[in-house]
């Protein structure tokens, strides 16, 4: 038995509003979600606070320091990613010459800078891949206390077991695995994804919209055997 995310009556409700979004009233089928885009953020760390390693006889361990280890440099990644901002270094340092291309933190992420990565990374990427005119995007809010309505929890983990395989010093050097690991992602591991998502509405929908469900086991490679796991089933 595992503790689940508290929900009080106002958020069963936002999350039935939510699941009822992805469902046809006049046929009860799942919607075509082939033109939702799931879009979250993930904060990765420089390093982790602790780490394992075999050391051989008459050998030290490697000695790690950092500043403060309550104040670690991370960086910020949207699923759906973004060209990472570039500025050509005016001084040289120990990591790179004069004029070099570097990327840079950004002090805090605010509001008005998620909107320009939203605005200029995420949108403008859509439109590169359908340059047709017609564009109706809207926004749908994932309901809160629902953190197992996301889509992008099991591409996060993904990234970050990518990222702890190795130890990093820079922040180029820190981007470049999650973008390969991102581009990894194949076709069944999304359909599998959305499956689940559709399996989870299911599940709120039989319960009134509380969380208190176990996700169902869906045989997911037989499906993807049988040619039966797109999305677009009747509800049941």
């Amino acid at each position: 038995m595992t503790y689940k995310t508290y929900a009080d009556e106002e958020n069963n409700l936002k999350r039935l509003e939510y699941v009822l979004s992805f469902i046809d009233e006049d046929t009860l089928r799942f919607e075509y979600m082939n033109n939702i885009i799931h879009v979250d953020e993930k904060w990765f760390y420089d390093d982790i606070d602790k780490r394992s390693c075999l050391v051989f006889e008459n050998k030290s361990a490697p000695q790690r320091s950092r500043r403060s280890k309550h104040f670690m440099s991370k960086v910020m990644f949207l699923a759906a990613i973004p060209q990472p901002r570039r500025f050509i270094d005016l001084r040289r340092s120990r990591y790179r010459g004069r004029d070099e291309t570097c990327l840079r933190n950004i002090e805090s992420v605010t509001r008005p800078v998620y909107k320009s990565s939203l605005l200029d990374g995420v949108i403008l990427a859509i439109k590169a891949c359908w340059p047709r005119d017609g564009w109706n995007i809207r926004l749908l809010f994932q309901p809160p206390n629902s953190p197992d309505m996301s889509c992008l929890d099991l591409v996060v983990a993904s990234l970050q077991a990518k990222q702890h395989q190795k130890v990093f010093n820079r922040i180029e050097n820190r981007i470049n695995p999650e973008e390969l690991a991102y581009t990894d992602i194949n076709d069944v591991v999304q359909d599998n994804i959305f499956l689940t998502l559709q399996a989870l509405v299911i599940c709120v929908l039989r319960e009134g919209g509380d969380n208190q469900y176990k996700i169902p086991h869906m045989n997911k490679a037989k499906l993807y055997r049988e040619k039966n796991n797109l999305c677009s089933r009747r509800i049941r």
